[in-house]
């Protein structure tokens, strides 16, 4: 399609284009500088009719295209554009970033217009710009890929996906169409944590992305430090006993266990004494049986030697188990003491009757 009928919907009734064109560029500059020398003079700027600026821009728009010069077209159509949109500017901006060979603009812009265009008021052009616009989107599927993405319901507050190459995809419209090639997405939302997908892209397919964004559990306060558990205190009770025994000081105990070598001492030497006894009367023993056979056999006298030995045997072996049945006795009391007198303490303050019982107790403890 011809330039004059590209934007004729823009620009009708103009005698001549180029001339037109140049004009409103001059009257462009000449507003411009005028409203700089205002400014510097203090003064408040001249009233200023957007629709000039808007047609000096299409105007300058069209003599770019003809020249060739694509992105300076593509540049002044974009500003005419910021002013007042319509469908032939759409299709104009689609067939320039076709002729730039950026095909996915190109194919937003033309899918823009195609579905713009039929709600737009009638016009002579209108016809030809809806087929023009529906023609650009046929051809320019063959040379994209297009992407959707289904985030399963509405997509999170604030969300942003971002491609590799550092554009974002704008989420307000449904499909996207991206250039062939491999492509990442990275889906980003304030508290869920990212999404990424990893696409290789065909010219011509067309692609359902499905994210999910899992929400990010918010951290769990800081608990403060558990104070350490105090044992109550229960205060004892009362006694005669305990009341007397507290006037006087605890003997200090050794921290260390240490061998009792004195009662250890005192029952060797009683077990020595009872061994001794007991082969004191062995021997008593078989003097007498051997006096007693000898007599049987033969008449003795009155007083024969052999019974002064029974006697004097008979005699030690008295004495050696009275002295070992006292080394006992005094190794266990030695012995015993000590935990008889804990174990008196620790009772009498309890009970003063439990005091009746200390004495075998603490014996029985020991052993």
């Amino acid at each position: 399609m011809g330039t004059g009928g590209m934007l004729a919907g823009d620009m009708r009734g103009s005698p001549s284009r180029v001339v037109r064109g140049a004009v409103a560029l001059l009257l462009v500059a000449a507003t411009h500088s005028a409203r700089a020398a205002g400014s510097t003079a203090g003064s408040a700027p001249p009233a200023r009719d957007d629709q000039v600026d808007r047609q000096a821009l299409l105007g300058a728009a069209q003599q770019a295209r003809a020249a060739g010069r694509h992105a300076e077209a593509l540049a002044a159509a974009s500003r005419a554009g910021a002013m007042k949109m319509t469908a032939s500017l759409r299709r104009f901006l689609a067939e320039e970033l076709v002729a730039l060979g950026r095909f996915p603009a190109a194919y937003e812009a033309a899918q823009r217009c195609n579905d713009e265009a039929p709600q737009e008021p009638p016009s002579p052009n209108h016809d030809l710009v809806v087929r023009g616009c529906r023609e650009l989107v046929r051809d320019l599927a063959g040379k994209v890929a297009v992407v959707s993405i289904d985030w399963g319901g509405d997509p999170p507050a604030g969300a942003t996906v971002a491609l590799s190459s550092g554009e974002s995809l704008d989420l307000a419209v449904p499909v996207h169409p991206l250039a062939p090639g491999s492509v990442e997405l990275r889906a980003s939302a304030p508290g869920f944590r990212d999404a990424v997908r990893t696409l290789d892209l065909i010219a011509g397919s067309v692609h359902v992305v499905s994210l999910r964004l899992e929400a990010i559990a918010p951290p769990e306060p800081p608990r403060p430090p558990l104070a350490p558990a105090r044992p109550a205190r229960v205060a004892p009770r009362a006694t005669a006993l305990s009341a007397l025994g507290s006037s006087r000081a605890a003997p200090a105990r050794p921290t260390g266990r240490s061998i009792p070598w004195g009662p250890i001492a005192s029952a060797a030497a009683g077990t020595l004494a009872v061994a001794t006894a007991a082969v004191l009367h062995q021997r008593s023993n078989d003097d007498y049986d051997r006096l007693a056979s000898r007599c049987r056999q033969s008449s003795c006298g009155t007083a024969p030697p052999e019974r002064h030995t029974i006697e004097t045997l008979d005699a030690w072996t008295g004495r050696s188990l009275v002295i070992g049945a006292a080394l006992l006795a005094a190794g266990a009391l030695w012995y015993g003491l000590p935990a008889i007198h804990s174990r008196k303490e620790a009772t009498a303050a309890a009970s003063p009757v439990a005091g009746i019982f200390i004495v075998p107790a603490g014996i029985a403890g020991r052993f």
